[in-house]
């Protein structure tokens, strides 16, 4: 559907993904499931595999990414290395240097036997923030929210749990990641 190409349209890649969605009080419901089984259905894999999502639009887009990383290393910069450990997401509501943490979430990282990563979908609201854990992650949603100025709206934090390190921020996403679906109906709110 329109609504769900808003979102996913080139990776997101684009000035206009959709970021919000209004829908009539009445339609509420039927829409979100409707947009809940089509984000389900959506395959996702690597770019060169042309499925509905990848990680980038398109291999011209793939070779501008790997362009800038050989002149990033030239350049005596340095590129992360892959973290192990659990992938993990946060949900937050940002506002004024704030985070309301709404959800931690477990991302379906899948790596295949090529090194290839696969998207295989998100747990939403699987950990309680009501415990000890729970209450450092929502701290570490605080201190993001913090040290990048101007973060409003709902805001998605991708991280890996590390089983020496603890959290480690991979990402932070300042626009509706795909643990949107299905979290207001989750949480018993509209967000």
């Amino acid at each position: 559907p329109v609504v769900l190409n808003a979102i996913v349209q080139n990776a997101g890649q684009t000035c206009s993904a959709g970021s919000r969605l209004l829908v009539h009080r009445p339609v509420y419901e039927a829409l979100l499931e409707r947009v809940g089984k089509a984000m389900t259905a959506l395959r996702v894999g690597p770019a060169l595999a042309d499925l509905d999502v990848g990680p980038l639009i398109r291999q011209t887009q793939l070779q501008r990414v790997w362009d800038f990383l050989s002149q990033a290393q030239r350049d005596g910069m340095t590129v992360e290395p892959w973290v192990d450990g659990e992938a993990m997401s946060l949900s937050l509501l940002c506002r004024a240097g704030t985070a309301e943490l709404l959800s931690i979430n477990r991302q379906r990282i899948h790596v295949g036997t090529d090194g290839r990563l696969g998207y295989r979908g998100v747990d939403i609201d699987c950990r309680p923030r009501s415990d000890a854990t729970g209450r450092a992650w929502a701290t570490l949603a605080r201190q993001v929210a913090q040290a990048i100025p101007g973060l409003y709206g709902f805001v998605g934090i991708d991280l890996v749990w590390h089983a020496t390190l603890g959290p480690v921020v991979i990402e932070v996403n300042p626009r509706v990641p795909s643990a949107y679906v299905g979290l207001s109906a989750r949480l018993g709110r509209n967000i």
